[in-house]
């Protein structure tokens, strides 16, 4: 193939072709590749030919090894017949009329053969009909009968074993015949009877062009190309497939049709998909975590992506232009060289070249190169990956499998080992280790001859259960898992554990992978552990913490005397109900919880966790939650639940918490940071996430900016006008939904704020605010806010910080201004004397206006050193714990 034709194929793989060939094409070619190959080892004569121009396309081995002088491109007539001009009989006319397969029998003399013929017409893989014979010898009339039907047998496997559909319908439209192909495509069932016609898969405007179709073939016309139909499946499925139909001739009217089906559902959407998402293709190869670049003729680089920057530490822009392979070690410039001039012509290559980062270390870099054709001239692409970490790996791992192969020379009470079963039914070890001898009191270099000591030790009661036990295995592919009894050579009996799993050798023998071990004292062990059945029954009913086994729908079938008395019921009003039905649990700690269940029963082991719910006094409650499967089989298996009660501790650890912490944040409140670039409140969220908070910030900014700020794993939440179709309600109901749905406890950073104002104006911000105050609340939330105070008016600022509370850091509480230190001591000294005084009394105390009074207990409000009570239409005011820890000398 010529050079230029590979690039295309290399261009199209790589997905830099502005032709881009779809999976499904290089499917189908594949598909066509591995029909060829079949009908290369079909058992029978089989040969293709042009029916035009009568050249040979494609001869299989056998008819091959008959004619033994084939040459390329001959005609078929000279080829199977040895005339020099069209036979006289041909049948080429006959199946491209009919359509269908012609059998008839002739003796050929140039062959010397009696055959019976098959003969059709088929659509060879550039799109064209091509003539396609299969020939039995049929030389012996008795063996032709037995051929004739194996030759019907063997063309309707062919039919049936297709990747294709095959259908015949009637003249009436009506489906008289599937093959298991089509019966997939349109959804019909096997045992289903599949009458139907056209009309139930087809919607009105497609049955009318698919009948002015068939009517066209009906005259004789052909279609010039295949037709595409949206069906409907039995189901209710849509699917797009692709239908060529032929019409069936009988004396020269037309009694039907038959063709082919293919459901092309799947290559339709691939391609929408690539056609959608091309524009991104800059984007993949900027973010790929391989390095890319692409080098000219003169070895100049012409594209690079920061990828291959970030492994080298270089700035990639500054590569452009530049010759490739500055920074490579001098020793490997002919590897590079080699493997490079190798793709310029056309061929793939790879090689492992060191090359220097700009810290002045080299690294390790593995260079796949690829021919490709940029602006109808020759490139390479080169794709980087750094494999200094991965050879580093490998060579640990090789010591890892010596250390291995020690371990397994010291597994106590077990062996290691690899046994082989050949074609002929003997067996050997072909690794065993040491643990061999320590259980059969064997030599290891006996048994890598022969293995079958080992089966003449079996107790004879074990022998049978022991060998079909290794057959079933053997039949079915899977693990073989067996115990059985040992009579050593000194009489004593073991009882011997084995595990191990099967693979098949291309030449014929099995190889068995696994260990076993000396389980006699487990065995004797077993009666006790019957004995001891009862007194962990005592213990399970006993325990002061809840135990619930569920089924795998969730249900409570045992509990014990402690979960009765967490949830205040009843054995019976438990026994029967959902384990989540018994709590109180919000959206998000329910779909958890769910997913801790799937989790578990799908085989993953979950690690204990904390969660709040309410039981049924509405008290809110921390446990302590142990999950783990209970697998008896695998039909047989249970989730067990062990909810230890932790609230004290989890109260003691969050007041723990706050006593470290730089900034004063209590749940369910809403903080405000006035600040033109975020930097206290990632503070604060830095803080909170560190103190073991879970985290979400609602931002304008990327993914990647958020994570050189933020230390911890947070949930990043992106604001853009490209996610929302109706603009009038956005963001406000993004923003809401997200942090309604969040659980109880959660932080939340919003830095948004002005596009908010920006994107709905300052009313509709301001009641967002108000509701995100209330979610705050009663989630108990902890939401911290960010706004850049020149973008917003003074009095629209002041409205928002009435909704607020300022983010302050806890040392500025430390020294209170004069100012606040003297209001809080006038409110201390009237509480004390059983007065709650009011914003007026402040008023009047210190003779300053309302908004100074409002501003004064905002701050202390924030600080937590007071609490404001509601009384009618007024406030009035208490010291807190922690205010009158500011009036400590």
């Amino acid at each position: 193939m010529p050079a230029k034709t590979n690039a295309r194929k290399k261009k199209s793989q790589t997905g830099g072709a502005n032709e881009t060939i779809s999976d499904s094409v290089c499917e189908m070619k594949i598909q066509c590749e591995d029909m060829l190959t079949i009908l290369d080892n079909h058992s029978e004569l089989l040969y293709v030919s042009d029916p035009e121009t009568y050249e040979v396309l494609f001869v299989n081995q056998k008819l091959r090894s008959l004619l033994k002088d084939a040459r390329p491109r001959e005609k078929c007539y000279e080829l199977i017949q040895g005339l020099r001009e069209p036979c006289e009989f041909c049948t080429n006319e006959i199946i491209k009329k009919t359509g269908m397969p012609h059998v008839w029998d002739y003796y050929n003399k140039h062959l010397k053969r009696h055959l019976l013929i098959t003969d059709q017409m088929i659509t060879w893989h550039d799109g064209r009909k091509v003539r396609f014979e299969t020939a039995i010898d049929i030389t012996d009339q008795k063996k032709i009968e037995v051929l004739l039907q194996a030759s019907e047998k063997k063309y309707m496997s062919f039919i049936e074993q297709s990747n294709y559909g095959f259908f015949i319908l009637n003249t009436n439209f009506e489906v008289t015949y599937l093959n298991d192909v089509a019966r997939q495509i349109y959804g019909v069932d096997d045992q289903k009877d599949f009458k139907f016609s056209i009309t139930d898969l087809l919607e009105p405007k497609e049955l009318d062009m698919a009948k002015k179709n068939l009517k066209q073939i009906a005259t004789g016309k052909q279609l010039p190309k295949p037709s595409i139909y949206n069906v409907t499946r039995t189901n209710g499925e849509k699917r797009i497939v692709e239908i060529q139909t032929f019409p069936i001739w009988r004396d020269d009217a037309v009694e039907g049709f038959h063709g082919t089906v293919i459901d092309i559902t799947d290559r339709v959407n691939a391609e929408k998909i690539i056609k959608e998402k091309s524009e991104f293709l800059d984007a993949v190869i900027n973010n790929t975590s391989d390095g890319i670049f692409v080098v000219d003729e003169d070895v100049n680089y012409v594209l690079i992506n920061p990828a291959s920057g970030r492994i080298l530490g270089h700035d990639p822009k500054e590569w452009i232009g530049k010759k490739a392979g500055t920074y490579k070690h001098p020793e490997d410039g002919n590897i590079a060289a080699e493997a490079f001039m190798k793709a310029m012509g056309g061929e793939p290559s790879n090689c492992e070249i060191r090359v220097k980062a700009a810290d002045g270390t080299y690294h390790l870099l593995e260079i796949r190169y690829n021919q490709m054709i940029l602006n109808d001239n020759y490139h390479v692409l080169g794709m980087v990956t750094d494999i200094t970490e991965r050879k580093a790996a490998e060579n640990a791992l090789k010591e890892s499998e010596r250390r291995l192969r020690e371990m397994g020379d010291n597994l106590p009470g077990g062996a290691l080992y690899r046994l082989v079963h050949m074609p002929d039914g003997s067996g050997h070890f072909e690794y065993a280790s040491q643990g061999i001898v320590d259980l059969f009191g064997l030599r290891t270099e006996d048994l890598m001859k022969d293995a079958s000591p080992i089966y003449t030790m079996l107790h004879p009661d074990d022998m049978g259960d022991a060998i079909a036990a290794e057959k079933h295995a053997a039949d079915t592919d899977g693990e073989f898992r067996h115990e059985c009894r040992y009579i050593l050579p000194d009489g004593t009996v073991k009882w011997i554990q084995w595990r191990s799993r099967l693979h098949r050798h291309p030449d014929g023998r099995t190889i068995w992978d696994g260990m076993c071990f000396d389980i006699t004292s487990h065995r004797d062990s077993e009666v006790a552990l019957q004995n001891s059945e009862e007194k962990y029954r005592n213990l399970f009913e006993l325990s002061p913490e809840s135990i619930m086994i569920l089924d795998t729908q969730g249900k409570i079938i045992e509990c014990n005397k402690a979960t009765l008395t967490l949830f205040m019921k009843e054995a019976d009003n438990i026994r029967g109900r959902k384990f989540l039905d018994l709590c109180k649990l919000d959206k998000p700690e329910c779909e958890y919880l769910e997913g801790v269940m799937e989790s578990i029963l799908s085989g993953s082991r979950i690690e204990r966790f904390e969660m709040e719910f309410s039981i049924e006094n509405d008290e809110n409650r921390w446990f302590e939650i142990f999950p783990s499967l209970i697998k008896r089989s695998e039909d047989n298996q249970f989730i067990q639940i062990i909810a230890k009660d932790v609230t004290d501790a989890k109260n003691r650890e969050m007041e723990l918490r706050k006593k470290f912490m730089g900034y004063v944040l209590e749940e369910g409140n809403i903080y405000l940071s006035k600040e033109t670039i975020p930097k206290q409140s990632i503070d604060a969220f830095n803080e909170l996430l560190r103190a073991g908070y879970r985290g979400t910030i609602i931002t304008r900014e990327h993914r990647k900016d958020s994570d050189r700020r933020i230390e911890t794993i947070f949930r990043h939440v992106k604001i853009s006008d490209t996610e929302n179709i109706n603009l009038d309600k956005f963001p406000a109901h993004r923003i809401r939904d997200i942090i309604s749905e969040l659980p109880r406890g959660e932080v939340v950073l919003i830095n948004c704020i002005e596009y908010c104002i920006s994107r709905m104006k300052y009313g509709k911000t301001l009641r967002l605010i108000q509701d995100i105050r209330d979610i705050a609340t009663t989630r108990r939330l902890i939401i911290i806010m960010s706004i850049d105070p020149v973008v917003v008016r003074e009095d629209e600022l002041r409205q928002i910080e009435m909704e607020t509370k300022p983010l302050m850091r806890a040392e500025s509480i430390v020294k209170l201004p004069k100012a606040l230190q003297e209001t809080l001591e006038y409110i201390a000294d009237a509480n004390e004397s059983g007065i709650k005084p009011n914003y007026r009394d402040i008023g009047d105390k210190f003779d300053i206006s309302k908004p100074t009074v409002r501003a004064r207990l905002n701050k202390l409000t924030g600080l937590g050193a007071i609490t404001e009570i509601t009384k009618g239409r007024q406030k009035i005011l208490e010291i807190s714990e922690k205010g009158k820890g500011y009036l400590v000398k």
